[in-house]
């Protein structure tokens, strides 16, 4: 089991995407579980979410807490009932808002969020994952820290996989990079000229998605890569050189390489021609 999370400003879009996820026409999310909130549908939830936020912390950019916890193959037949989901996100929660973030067992009380069961991924039917929004803003006012987040959820889910015999977090995240890198590589090797555009679909139709990370002026910086699991990485993370500013010059080296490789080929097959016509 693997978890990431972040601080997120969209809690609308979302919420709308949590909880209506679709994969070849057929709708595979459903609401998992909630902690004090009520709202009827996913822009009620939301809209309670805003008022605490806007009560206290009206100018706050980033109000939410976007948290996923994704199963590894392995333990795909581990965890089959909506009771075992909603334990392993349950105990995820409390352990990362109290243990992890500080939280006192009646701050956390107050603490609203909501989960959301998919039953696959874009790229894998066996692999059960749980997308969690949570609000930032305490009822009293109070601001919970964004710190180190990812890595908090990730210790948690290894807490976890430990407790449940679930597969280790951080083996799941190395291997995922490892075959995002290779994967990475061949398409580099494939592509008969360099361009993003053509790198990303490569990478689409190798079962890795590439999703565009942009600034405030809408001017591409980055990128993160998707995991077959689902799991998102930065390019950086990956390999430092399949980052925006270094990505084509990875390209180059590698069909640099290729090149060398080629005419040293073909110089040991004149050389064996030659040798052979004087035999």
């Amino acid at each position: 089991m693997i978890a990431t999370g972040r601080s997120i400003s969209h809690g609308w879009e979302k919420a709308n995407y949590d909880a209506n996820k679709v994969i070849e026409d057929v709708k595979v999310a459903m609401e998992l579980c909630r902690h004090n909130v009520y709202g009827g549908n996913p822009l009620e939830v939301v809209e309670e979410m805003r008022d605490v936020m806007f009560n206290f912390r009206p100018n706050i950019k980033k109000g939410y807490f976007d948290f996923v916890i994704t199963l590894s193959e392995e333990d795909a037949d581990k965890v089959t009932t909506l009771k075992q989901g909603q334990k392993i996100v349950e105990e995820f929660m409390r352990r990362m808002l109290i243990q992890q973030i500080g939280l006192q067992d009646m701050e956390y009380k107050q603490l609203q969020w909501v989960a959301w069961q998919h039953d696959c991924t874009d790229n894998n039917k066996r692999l059960k994952h749980w997308h969690i929004l949570a609000n930032r803003v305490l009822p009293n006012g109070m601001l919970l820290s964004d710190s180190y987040v990812g890595m908090k959820a990730a210790k948690v889910a290894n807490e976890i996989s430990r407790r449940y015999g679930l597969s280790n977090a951080m083996e799941i995240s190395r291997r995922n990079k490892n075959e995002i890198r290779q994967i990475a590589f061949d398409a580099l090797r494939d592509l008969s000229h360099f361009s993003y555009e053509g790198f990303k679909i490569a990478m689409a139709e190798r079962g890795v998605v590439i999703r565009d990370a942009l600034n405030s002026r809408g001017q591409l910086q980055g990128f993160y890569f998707t995991a077959k699991s689902g799991t998102e990485y930065k390019a950086s993370e990956i390999d430092r050189c399949f980052t925006l500013k270094r990505i084509r010059n990875t390209y180059h080296r590698l069909h640099q390489n290729r090149y060398e490789r080629k005419n040293y080929q073909n110089c040991l097959l004149y050389t064996s021609d030659a040798a052979d016509e004087r035999s």
